[in-house]
């Protein structure tokens, strides 16, 4: 298929409209569904998503399998391109580690746009200098960002934006009225533990 002069196989450009989708159905999952909430609330503090009625450990199940099956489908897409050898999958462990690194690790959409500023990278050395050369200073780049920012790149939010965001409730707020009989529904944990 020709796009803007450029010869692209058809098959990449499927693939790559799967990934998008299957990336936009997650978030959209994470961020705007009463399943994504409790997720979240299991995620960022067990203790109050047990006492809201949310079972933490089948949460934390759950998303590891949901983990594995897109773990399947991405290989499942790249194999036709790449072939199934037994260290097909290891090419793709240091740029994803960057990626999650420089999108802020504990984001969700964070990840998202470090694997978009990783791709970028790749490519305009790749552009730029031979394959070894671009391999060289593209995990230079790795090992200097590992050095310097162990716990990765912490993106703030501008000032101007942070004055409009709703601030933040104390725990106490958050606890106040909690369910004893360890029950909650959508409602009540929005309501307490709210969305994001």
């Amino acid at each position: 298929m020709n796009i803007l002069g450029v010869q692209y196989p058809t098959y990449r450009l499927v693939a790559t409209g799967v990934a998008v989708l299957v990336i936009a159905l997650g978030l959209l999952v994470i961020y705007r569904t009463d399943l994504g909430l409790r997720l979240r609330a299991s995620i960022d503090n067990r203790e109050m998503a047990s006492l809201l009625g949310i079972s933490p450990t089948l949460m934390i199940t759950s998303t590891f399998c949901l983990g594995i099956s897109l773990a399947v489908l991405a290989g499942a897409l790249q194999s036709p391109m790449l072939g199934i050898t037994p260290e097909v999958g290891l090419s793709f462990l240091a740029p994803a580690f960057f990626a999650v690194l420089v999108g802020k690790p504990g984001s969700l959409a964070g990840p998202v746009f470090g694997a978009f500023l990783v791709a970028l990278l790749q490519t305009a050395l790749r552009m730029t200098f031979s394959e070894t050369i671009a391999s060289l200073i593209f995990f230079l780049a790795l090992i200097i960002l590992i050095a310097i920012r162990p716990q990765g790149l912490n993106w703030r939010i501008p000032t101007w934006s942070r004055k409009l965001a709703p601030k933040p409730r104390h725990e106490a707020q958050l606890t106040a009225g909690l369910p004893t009989d360890r029950s909650a529904g959508p409602d009540r944990l929005r309501r307490v533990y709210g969305r994001r």
